[in-house]
Order: C-alpha cells, then sequence, then structure tokens
C-alpha cells in the first residue's frame, strides 16, 4: 500500500524519534503511537511490515471489543444486584452474550467505515489509542466488579497505565475519565449521591480556579486549537453535520472519501438548527427505547458514540473538516447499539435464534466485501486521488494531492496548475500546509524554474513565522534551488537557516555535505 498525504511525514518523526522533554511532549507528539512503528525497525520500515502491525493491532481491537461488550453486559448484572425488584432491568441471557459480544466485534472489525484508520498510515495513532482505550475501560470495570483490596488495587494500576498509554498515542481519548466516571455512577448505585456532590464539586473548583487564573484559560484556548481560521462555535456547527454523514456511511457504506469538501456553517444559522435538531431527535429515540425496554447500557454506549466524537467533532477546531478514521472507536456505540435494537426486535417477533444469525452472517459477509473494495482503491495512487478531486472538486488538498501524482507520472504541467491553485485558494483562507508549499517546491524546481521557486519560497516565509519547523523546511528547499544553480554559498547559509530552526532538518544536514 502506497503512502498517502503526511505518511511520509510521519515515518520519517519515527525513524527520528526521542524520548519527550516533558508530560506534554508525551501527549502532543503522540510518543506512543509513534513508538508503536518501532516495531518496523527490524524490517528497516518496510510499508509490508508497518500495514502489518496496523493490521494486528486493528485484529487486538476487534477481540479487546468482545471482551468489552461482555464487560458491559457483567455491569447489568453487577447493578441489579443493588436494585429494588420493581426496578430490575433484563439484562442479556448468559448464553446469547458470547454471541452478541461476537457479532458486535466481527461487524466492527468488517465496517469499511474503519478501514481509513488502518489504510491511512499516519492513522496508527487512532488504531494505538483505541487498543490501549478498551484495555483501560475493561480494567476499570473489573476494578468494580472485585471485592477484594488487593485485585482492586491491582485493576487500578492497570487501569491507570492504560490510559497514560492511551494518551500518549492521541490526544482524543482525553474524554476517557469523564466516561469512566459515568460508569461508575451508574454501577456504585449505593454512592450515587456521593459520586455527583464529587464530580459536581470538583467541577466547580475547576471553573473557579480558571476564573482566578486568566493566563492559563488563554494557554488552554492555544492547546485546544489546532487553527484560528474558524471559530469554536462554527466548528461545533460544522461538526453537526460531519457526523450526521459518518452515521450515515454507518448504515448505507457507499461515498467514503480522504477529502472533502465540507463547507463551514455559521454557528445560529438555519442549517446549525436543522443539524442540532436531527441530534437532539436521535438522542431522545434511543432514551425512549432505553427506558420502554429497560436496556440502560444503550444510555452509556450513546455517551461513549457522543464522548468518543467530542475532542475531533465539537469546540476544538481542528483544520481538516472532515475525516472518516474519527469514527473509529465511535463506531463501536453504533454497532452495539443496532445490535442491541435487532436482537429486541428479533425477541419481539419471536423468530428463531437461526434467523439473527443469518441475518448477521449476510450482513459481515457484504461489509466484508465493501471493505475489500475500499482497500483496493487505496493501491493505486493516481486512481485514487483523481476519485477524491471528483468526489470533491473544491477540496484544496485533494487538488493539491492528486497534482503531486500527476507530476509522479511526469504530467508536471497540470500538477502546477492543480497545485498552485489549490495553494493560492488556501492561502486565502489563511491555510499554509505543508504538504502544499513542499510539493509546489518540488515541482518547480524539478521543472527548472528556480526563480519561481524562490519567489515562492521567500513568500511562504512571511506566512510561516509562528511554525519553526515549516520554515525551517521552507529555507531547505530554498537551498536547494541554489544548489541546483550551483550557487554553494547561497546553499550553505539557506541550510543553516534552517538546521537553526530544526537541528532534524535532513534536507539541510545534505546540502551542506555536498557543498564541502
Amino acid at each position: 500500500m502506497p503512502l498517502y498525504v503526511d505518511d511520509s511525514v510521519v515515518l520519517h518523526h519515527a525513524k527520528l524519534l526521542q524520548w519527550p522533554n516533558s508530560i506534554m511532549g508525551w501527549i502532543q507528539g503522540r510518543f506512543v503511537g509513534l513508538a508503536s512503528f518501532s516495531l518496523s525497525q527490524p524490517f528497516s520500515f518496510n510499508l509490508l511490515s508497518i500495514h502489518f502491525f496496523t493490521i494486528t493491532f486493528h485484529l487486538a481491537n476487534a477481540v479487546l471489543i468482545f471482551y468489552f461488550v461482555k464487560s458491559f453486559f457483567n455491569i447489568e448484572i453487577q447493578v441489579n444486584s443493588h436494585r429494588s425488584l420493581n426496578s430490575v432491568t433484563q439484562p442479556v441471557p448468559l448464553k446469547f452474550q458470547n454471541a452478541q459480544a461476537a457479532i458486535v466485534s466481527f461487524i466492527w472489525l468488517c465496517h469499511p467505515m474503519n478501514s481509513q484508520a488502518v489504510v491511512y498510515i499516519s492513522q496508527r495513532y487512532t488504531v494505538v489509542a483505541m487498543f490501549f482505550t478498551l484495555l483501560t475501560i475493561i480494567f476499570f470495570i473489573r476494578l468494580l466488579k472485585d471485592k477484594e483490596l488487593i485485585k482492586k488495587v491491582q485493576w487500578a494500576v492497570l487501569c491507570l497505565f492504560n490510559f497514560i498509554l492511551a494518551l500518549g498515542s492521541k490526544q482524543s481519548v482525553i474524554f476517557l475519565p469523564l466516561f469512566l466516571y459515568l460508569i461508575s455512577l451508574y454501577v456504585l448505585v449505593q454512592y450515587r449521591g456521593r459520586l455527583i456532590l464529587v464530580g459536581g464539586g470538583a467541577l466547580a473548583l475547576a471553573v473557579l480556579y480558571l476564573y482566578l487564573n486568566p493566563a492559563l484559560v488563554s494557554t488552554l484556548d492555544e492547546l485546544t486549537r489546532e487553527t484560528i481560521t474558524y471559530s469554536r462555535l462554527d466548528y461545533l456547527a460544522t461538526q453537526l453535520k460531519v457526523t450526521l454523514t459518518y452515521f450515515g456511511l454507518m448504515f448505507y457504506p457507499e461515498g467514503f472519501r480522504l477529502e472533502s469538501d465540507v463547507s463551514l456553517l455559521k454557528f445560529f444559522s438555519d442549517e446549525f438548527y436543522r443539524y442540532l435538531t436531527i441530534h437532539i431527535a436521535i438522542v431522545s429515540l434511543l432514551v425512549v427505547y432505553a427506558m420502554r425496554f429497560k436496556q440502560p447500557l444503550i444510555l452509556l454506549t450513546l455517551a461513549l458514540l457522543y464522548l468518543g466524537l467530542a475532542v475531533e467533532s465539537s469546540f476544538i477546531p481542528i483544520q481538516d473538516l472532515y475525516f472518516e478514521h474519527r469514527m473509529y472507536l465511535p463506531s463501536l456505540a453504533i454497532i452495539f447499539i443496532v445490535v442491541n435494537i435487532l436482537s429486541t426486535v428479533i425477541k419481539a417477533l419471536r423468530l428463531p435464534d437461526s434467523s439473527c444469525i443469518l441475518f448477521n452472517g449476510l450482513l459481515i459477509v457484504v461489509l466484508s466485501y465493501t471493505t475489500s473494495i475500499r482497500v483496493k482503491q487505496w493501491q493505486e495512487p493516481l486512481s485514487f486521488y483523481q476519485r477524491e478531486l471528483e468526489k470533491s472538486p473544491e477540496s484544496t488538498r485533494a487538488m493539491s494531492s492528486y497534482g503531486k501524482e500527476l507530476a509522479k507520472n511526469g504530467n508536471k504541467d497540470k500538477a502546477l496548475e492543480l497545485i498552485i491553485k489549490s495553494y493560492n485558494l488556501e492561502l486565502e483562507q489563511g491555510i499554509l500546509r505543508q504538504s502544499n508549499i513542499v510539493g509546489l517546491l518540488t515541482i518547480l524546481i524539478d521543472a527548472g524554474y528556480y526563480q519561481d521557486a524562490l519567489n515562492l519560497g521567500r513568500r511562504a516565509i512571511n506566512y510561516t513565522e509562528k511554525r519553526p519547523k515549516l520554515q525551517s523546511i521552507v529555507y531547505a528547499h530554498l537551498a536547494l534551488v541554489y544548489y541546483k544553480m550551483n550557487i554553494c554559498g547561497f546553499t550553505k547559509g539557506w541550510s543553516k537557516k534552517a538546521l537553526k530552526l530544526d537541528k532534524s532538518n535532513e534536507l539541510a544536514k545534505q546540502l551542506i555535505r555536498l557543498c564541502q
């Protein structure tokens, strides 16, 4: 499988991996996720070995989902032991627990929605983060279940350890403590009042502390946004629409894409209210279903769905408005809910168990076939990006990605046209993407348009003052232009500037060696 978008950048960082100097370096640098690529180091980071280990993690996640679902069923049994007779729910009979857990696991494993996280090398972070997230939840449920103090301490340590590893894989799992708190509220019936007081008190103290420390609020604001191109509220409005698109793909797996030309929605616009209403309707219907059929686990699963999307699809502005790999964990919640509802319907209709097995078996076959088609599309980058641009003609990254593939195949004039168009459109939006600037400079240099490359590089320097690593890359490419022009004095000068900003810039180091 070829490299896509920022795959080469991620692999470069993985090869130069160093132990972080701080906790924030551990989290922001996604150290654990990057470290997982070290499994391929004995194989010289061969792409086949990289994909092999990603698929291995994906299979391991499917196994963990089986135990996760069984743990959820055990929660219900434990809660019933503390309820009065008239409030006891109807837990799934033991003989059906394994079957439902296996069905959820297999559907999740085979669903094409999850193919992007597995095939797209850069999203190893997502796959590894889910592995440790599932372990954290499973160990936490065991912590609540066991009564012996020694075992409780054992599960608590394992839970904390895996949460740290999950957080070091991808920041989006920061929602986990809140989800574990909700599980505690549900399971520990006899302590529910105290837990609510503790949670409410902690929230009040946190708000008070932030109120008294405005500098911290400013720091948190910077840490919790990837871009200032759009506001938090506009990003939230847009994600209300995007998440419904994700939900639709779960039920009708057609029209998957890597790039998207999703347009930004305004908060308080008519579209915002429309999509908000749909979300409220979905939540309301599931709450009614859970209460009517005494299925409270649906409420916990619903919380997992929206909390799993909370970091990347709510108030934290991220440059890319749309990415299907963000559903890698939340898709589990949707599948669990759907399987639960189907089981209730089959039970109400008194259909034989064999009909349920047959239906789910056919569903898994269809999903597997759809996934195989999607994976095959990733194997040919030129045709892949051509389809992406056809699906999303206004997507600037689809333009630049297709342009780079055209350049690799010798069509440099068309490539230049597409990448320049993408570059200019993004500058109008206040965006400067590394892949665009590097791709454009590379094509100009390869085509011998040295003066154009110099002009572009000098313009880019003005836009990269607050991004030292990207500015270092621009300096190195300016040095490359002068090297191609046989002017080693300028080559060394620009290379040294690049290394001052980023000591790991390999292109700058190589150019200095060539000019010795």
